[in-house]
């Protein structure tokens, strides 16, 4: 299992360089517009999601308001800064994952298998990194703003309903409740425009790995089997990863890339507390 584990980490490195190599050839930022158009769209007063345009087109916005309506005093900046301050921000948040999950063997050999993700997601400046962040960290707040960026990490909190985790839970409902009423201030029209894009026929079909492609009610049954499977192992060992596999196997429009936030079961949310928790007091100087 060691010498297996070992080779896929070095496949995945190779193929996150590969990854990055032609993305920077090809199509370096090629996310980047979508967000910077979004943004500027909210700010010239036009409507966020454009009726008639196809699901396939890369024109098609489908997230919630909230990073558009965050974007928005940077759209004013030319392309060329606005594009170079999010690839910083995207770097960046690769590094603060690396940092919450730890220097260490497991994380160096997990983020090597997902080596083919992190090169398809940073070279085009692709918002997955930040939300692979923002699940690892599994704080209430974090798991709402990933929630309201892009909707399914928001079932990170079967987690913390399967353990009976009632004060993060409702933490979590709180914060989402906030983002959606600044949303709604600050962006009514395309908060009320985006509940209308919610629809299976908006999911498209170009590439995806998703159940949904093959078989419509294998994937709805895999949808509520785990429903009912990550509350319940939400106390075992395996609680964690399967809350993350979950939220990140769900989405029916599902690309190799979105894999990149399985690297947040690399660590559980309580790992972090436990390691305050028992750190050992330093001894007082003489």
């Amino acid at each position: 299992m060691g010498a297996a584990i070992v080779a896929a980490a070095i496949v995945g490195v190779l193929l996150g360089i590969y990854h990055t190599a032609v993305h920077l050839q090809q199509d370096p930022l090629a996310d980047v517009p979508g967000y910077y158009a979004a943004a500027q769209r909210l700010n010239a007063g036009q409507p966020l999601y454009a009726s008639g345009v196809d699901a396939d087109d890369p024109a098609f916005y489908r997230y919630p308001p909230l990073l558009a309506v965050a974007l928005r005093p940077f759209a004013l900046l030319p392309f060329p800064v606005f594009a170079g301050l999010w690839e910083v921000g995207t770097i960046v948040a690769l590094f603060l994952l690396v940092r919450r999950l730890g220097v260490s063997r497991r994380t160096g050999l997990g983020l090597a298998i997902l080596g083919n993700q992190i090169g398809d997601v940073v070279p085009i400046g692709q918002a997955h990194m930040h939300i692979t962040w923002l699940m690892a960290l599994g704080t209430p707040l974090s798991v709402a703003l990933a929630g309201q960026i892009k909707l399914f990490p928001a079932l990170l909190a079967l987690y913390w309903v399967g353990r009976g985790e009632i004060r993060k839970v409702a933490q979590f409902l709180g914060w989402t409740a906030l983002l959606l009423a600044i949303q709604f201030v600050l962006a009514p029209d395309a908060l009320i425009d985006f509940g209308k894009t919610l629809a299976l026929d908006q999911v498209g079909t170009n590439g995806t790995i998703s159940p949904y492609q093959w078989s419509r009610p294998l994937w709805l049954g895999l949808v509520l089997l785990f429903l009912v499977v990550t509350p319940l192992v939400a106390r075992t060992r395996f609680g964690w990863p399967v809350a993350v596999a979950y939220s990140t196997l769900v989405y029916p429009r599902l690309f190799w890339y979105h894999l990149l936030t399985l690297a947040a079961a690399l660590r559980r949310p309580e790992d972090q507390d436990n390691a305050v928790a028992v750190r050992p007091r330093q001894p007082d100087s003489a």
